[in-house]
């Protein structure tokens, strides 16, 4: 994208963005527990989105508030020419928020709908747990996505600067399927890779790539990623015991 386009395109998605703001009294102020969704979703949105939650310049835009336009539009367009943001996605937001943005009240809904989101609600009752007849089909699929797996992290690692959507598309030729797999349970799957703590329980690349590919196959089951990896193993072992034993007795 060429330098003009690109400022046009900072220009035009920050005046949307930062229209309510400097709107008369029509737009109802947010309450105290919606602000805190905000924050929430600001921050969550920081690390998704590629912004550094410790960026002094992020804070200093919008430690006054409302915010200077002109210093959101210029950190906007750096980010456009250093190929951090799409502009095709760029003018499909600007769509979307033209057509869920027609009246004031329409804001409101909008933002406390997108700032909920920022904070998962709890699983009622007990943990789903996974049949034991179903463990062998945990452990082929996790076998299935463990290629797909390896090559995401492996991409992931070397242009961090690309988004999880980005990358599964750039695998898809490839891997038809086992991205199918991964994008429809694309919300689990960036919630497991920010997830430091769990993914530290493999020390190794291959490990680890099994380790996610545990975790993605257990969304078919609706499991969680510690409970997957851990019936995956299992049901490995117990697959292995029994065609070793098999063997044994032939």
């Amino acid at each position: 994208m060429d330098e003009q386009t690109a400022r046009s395109f900072a220009r035009d998605l920050i005046t949307k963005l930062l229209e309510p703001m400097f709107s008369s009294s029509k737009y109802k102020p947010l309450t105290i527990v919606e602000l805190m969704y905000i924050g929430a979703y600001f921050t969550r949105s920081m690390v998704e989105f590629g912004f550094d939650p410790l960026d002094d310049e992020i804070y200093s835009i919008f430690g006054t508030f409302p915010p200077d336009p002109s210093r959101v539009e210029k950190l906007l367009f750096r980010r456009i020419m250093a190929g951090k943001e799409n502009p095709d996605e760029i003018i499909e937001a600007k769509q979307k928020l033209r057509q869920l943005t027609e009246t004031p009240g329409s804001y409101r809904r909008v933002a406390i709908s997108l700032f909920k989101e920022a904070v998962p609600g709890g699983t009622p009752g007990r943990k789903k747990k996974i049949d034991e007849s179903d463990l062998p089909r945990l452990a082929v699929l996790s076998d299935r996505l463990v290629p797909a797996c390896k090559n995401f992290l492996m991409l992931r690692k070397q242009f961090p600067q690309r988004s999880t959507r980005e990358i599964l598309e750039f695998l898809a030729a490839d891997f038809p399927k086992q991205v199918e797999n991964l994008v429809r349970h694309q919300q689990a799957f960036e919630q497991m890779l920010q997830d430091k703590k769990f993914l530290r329980t493999a020390r190794t690349e291959k490990s680890r790539s099994r380790l996610v590919a545990d975790a993605m196959a257990g969304c078919a089951f609706g499991l969680k990623p510690s409970y997957a990896a851990r019936r995956a193993k299992e049901a490995r072992r117990k697959s292995k015991f029994g065609a070793n034993e098999a063997k044994a007795q032939n």
